[in-house]
């Protein structure tokens, strides 16, 4: 199982699609390695996160404990899901203000 112990994006920078990049990257990351089952924890109140894990649900759960959200799911065995996922997505904006 991965798991995400600590990720966040300053508040400066949120919104433009950093977060996203980097949940995104740890996944492909995760599954390059080998790693078959992904989990991660998140406040109930983070609509952006909760938004973010929602599409990779499918095959898996989430529970609440407490305040916080537990996720887990598989992770996809095909290049071409993560292709398809990465050609929707939107990309980052520049960081300049």
């Amino acid at each position: 199982v991965g798991v995400i112990h600590w990720v966040a994006t300053r508040p400066a920078y949120q919104g433009r699609g950093l977060g996203r990049a980097l949940f995104n990257h740890l996944i492909d990351a995760a599954s390059v390695r080998g790693v078959h089952q992904f989990r991660c924890e998140f406040l109930a109140t983070n609509k952006a996160v909760r938004a973010l894990v929602a599409p990779y649900l499918d095959g898996g759960h989430q529970r609440r404990e407490g305040p916080v959200i537990v996720a887990e799911f598989p992770l996809s065995k095909s290049g071409a899901d993560l292709l398809a996922r990465d050609s929707a997505a939107p990309r980052p904006r520049a960081l300049a203000s």
